[in-house]
């Protein structure tokens, strides 16, 4: 519902009261609406936007496949026309010899294995374009029931007696008009605004991760090499130190490319161009450089300080954060989207039980198992940051998987690989046992920093350094073929029928 293109008055036909009202129209807030308008509730969602929109975070979980069969979207996304996704490969790159191509050690993790009860019928995910995927989920959740109005901002959460009770919004008919102001009162409201975090800020619950400081520049490029036959839709995330990059293989030969830095690699980015720091960081590594070899800009390339962050309450009487607007992690696990569906899973869920027993009790279990959620996501983010500071540690890791992993299939691997793919309040004894491998992992790569004097990423910067022709292009110039290494493209085979 585009509010340029309605009445007024009938826009606001039926807002006055609701049962709930929820804050944002992302994958968060589409989806708990859905499923609340599914019981029966009158739900009204408020877009400070209008569809579709831009915005990053293509790369989905297969573990939300159980999840949108629930919303009645499975079906829709299969048919959707986006980027089948099977797999992901972490590479690393390690130093040539003088005779030697550089080469990249590397692990990928296969969907499919996994315990036969976790993933449902369908074993993978898809690569999307945000701006098509958003809106295939709120125009479902208009299909379903739920009111939606678009550029509508709201500007207050309103409280009376320590209880949420309504919010203070306002509509532009136009981008002309200053808009006008409504008061709606409900019986719940959830704030889905994502990283605006509407509640958080305004209950001053915002803290930002105390351990991984990240910040992302990011775009969509075209002319990029990638791989071939059923790897093709697989995210391939390349190591640095300190940092990783994101290929993301989009539809019509489109890829979403981005760098992820943990702090103090991105202190200076403020005052550069995020194209600029983008193509510098991939022109300068003798194994990205020549998949960039013909990529064309396609739309602006954006930056975001300031990733992580949680709020030290996510629910309170009559009110309720869901996805981004509870806490952010770090792309590396692509767990946004995921966390989204379910988060708001699980607060419809919450939701339903308060609104039927007339009490706030059940909040108390979304909130600790929200923490819980947030804390083994966090957990893992910060244990594989720290590796990346030796290149011994992040490499030694990639590379034992890779090769022993045997594509992950035993008894312990199947059920580390199901968390990785979204099962994150799952496997929690199987979790552990993988923080000590990487704590062990850090503490070998540290005691070779203090032996050696050295982190051991020296000699891949050294192999990497820079051309002229390679500062060029990270001006946008082009680069001579013969001014780039030829890199090296593993291709591997994948039985979907075990």
């Amino acid at each position: 519902m585009n509010p340029e293109q309605l009445d007024l008055r009938d826009a606001m036909e039926g807002v006055d009261e609701v049962d709930v009202v929820i804050v944002g129209g992302g994958p968060a807030g589409s989806s708990v609406a859905t499923f609340l308008a599914d019981r029966g509730y009158d739900v009204l969602l408020l877009e400070r936007t209008s569809f579709p929109r831009f915005h990053v975070g293509e790369s989905l979980l297969p573990m939300s496949q159980p999840i949108w069969e629930q919303l009645g979207v499975a079906e829709k996304l299969q048919h959707f026309g986006q980027t089948f996704k099977y797999g992901a490969e972490w590479r690393v790159a390690r130093p040539a010899q003088d005779s030697e191509a550089p080469g990249y050690d590397k692990t990928c993790i296969r969907f499919h294995v996994v315990p036969r009860q976790s993933i449902g019928r369908r074993m993978y995910a898809y690569q999307v374009v945000r701006s098509e995927f958003d809106e295939l989920l709120l125009r479902h959740a208009e299909e379903r029931g739920v009111k939606v109005i678009e550029k509508a901002s709201v500007t207050e959460v309103l409280f009376e007696d320590g209880t949420a009770r309504g919010v203070r919004w306002s509509l532009r008919a136009n981008e002309a008009d200053a808009g006008s102001t409504f008061l709606t009162r409900a019986r719940f409201i959830v704030d889905a605004s994502g990283r605006s975090s509407l509640l958080a800020r305004q209950l001053k619950l915002r803290l930002p991760d105390p351990h991984v400081r990240t910040a992302a520049v990011f775009g969509h490029f075209q002319g990029i090499d990638r791989e071939r036959g059923i790897d093709s839709g697989n995210i391939i995330l390349h190591f640095l130190e300190g940092s990783w990059v994101w290929f993301i293989p989009l539809r019509s030969g489109l890829t979403s490319v981005g760098l992820v830095a943990n702090d103090p690699i991105h202190r200076e980015w403020r005052q550069r161009r995020p194209e600029e720091i983008l193509r510098t960081t991939i022109m300068s590594d003798p194994i990205m450089a020549p998949l960039f070899e013909s990529a064309k800009t396609e739309g602006q390339v954006r930056a975001i300080f300031d990733l992580p962050y949680h709020s030290r309450k996510v629910a309170g009487d009559g009110w309720m954060l869901v996805g981004d607007a509870g806490f952010f992690v770090d792309p590396l696990f692509s767990s946004g989207v995921h966390v989204a569906f379910s988060t708001s899973q699980r607060a419809a869920n919450a939701i339903d039980e308060c609104l039927r027993k007339r009490s706030f009790q059940p909040l108390k279990h979304y909130a600790q198992w929200n923490r819980r959620y947030w804390q083994r996501v966090s957990g893992t983010v910060r244990r594989v940051y720290r590796l990346t500071r030796y290149r011994q540690a992040i490499s030694f890791f990639v590379a034992v998987t890779g090769r022993y992993g045997n594509h992950w299939d035993n008894f312990y691997l199947r059920r580390i690989n199901a968390w990785g793919l979204g099962a994150f309040d799952r496997f929690r004894l199987w979790l552990i046992g993988a923080w000590v491998f990487l704590d062990v992992l850090y503490l070998f790569g540290r005691l070779r920093h203090l032996l050696q004097g050295e982190t051991g990423w020296e000699s891949i910067r050294t192999k990497a350094a820079p051309t002229d022709q390679s500062q060029g292009a990270a001006a946008g110039g082009a680069v001579p073929e013969d001014a780039l290494i030829t890199s090296i493209t593993a291709r591997s085979e994948i039985d979907l029928q075990r």
